[in-house]
């Protein structure tokens, strides 16, 4: 299990989860988010270069698509941000050139901090961005994809909600996206507390379930 490489004859495909909530207006922690997230993004595009010799004795590059990553946001509603959806190394390249060492995303528009903590949906939404690519890819070897989510706190869906019930609708919501499974394994799925309280976030191992 988890054998598989990524390469150009099998790509893998990498979620990323932003907790949007307001919470992460609070302590640079957005700000930081973000950067964490464009450093990952210019570490994959680096990844994905390729030194060509040429006879001539002049190296080129060539750009291999080894993987490609959809990024969503997330509080009282999901959005899919900057329109990374299922982008290959190419792209990514682009915008990271595009950006001119700026945030990729805009702390005060789409990628704001408010209101809750609706975790569920965005596990959801990572399990329908999964589908999507596992149904353009071919051949058996595909890699497990890999969602990460960055958050600084539990799901939390409003005052109105009972929050035992809100954490068990999460869970269900990550153990049938974990359930999704390729030759080479199920879905992984990594959280990222940021935070400085004992209140964790822990899900349990595939195997327990």
């Amino acid at each position: 299990m988890y054998k598989i490489d990524w390469n150009s004859a099998h790509p893998g495909h990498l979620v990323f989860l932003l907790d949007l909530s307001e919470s992460m207006g609070t302590k640079n922690r957005i700000d930081d988010a973000i950067n964490a997230l464009q450093i990952t993004l210019t570490d994959i595009y680096t990844q994905c270069i390729h030194s060509i010799d040429n006879p001539n004795g002049r190296p080129s590059i060539e750009i291999r698509e080894r993987v490609s990553v959809s990024i969503y946001g997330y509080n009282s509603k999901v959005k899919n941000l900057g329109g990374i959806k299922n982008w290959g190394a190419i792209k990514i390249g682009k915008l990271l050139e595009n950006s001119e060492g700026k945030p990729i995303f805009d702390k005060l528009t789409e990628a704001k901090p408010e209101w809750q903590t609706c975790m569920c949906a965005a596990f959801q939404e990572a399990k329908r961005d999964i589908e999507e690519w596992l149904s353009q890819q071919s051949g058996s070897e595909i890699p497990a994809p890999i969602v990460i989510n960055i958050t600084d706190g539990y799901p939390y869906d409003g005052k109105q909600f009972d929050q035992n019930e809100v954490f068990e609708r999460t869970l269900r919501a990550a153990k049938d996206l974990m359930n999704i499974r390729t030759k080479d394994g199920p879905v992984r799925i990594m959280n990222i507390q940021y935070s400085d309280t004992l209140q964790t976030l822990r899900f349990p191992m595939v195997e327990q379930y």
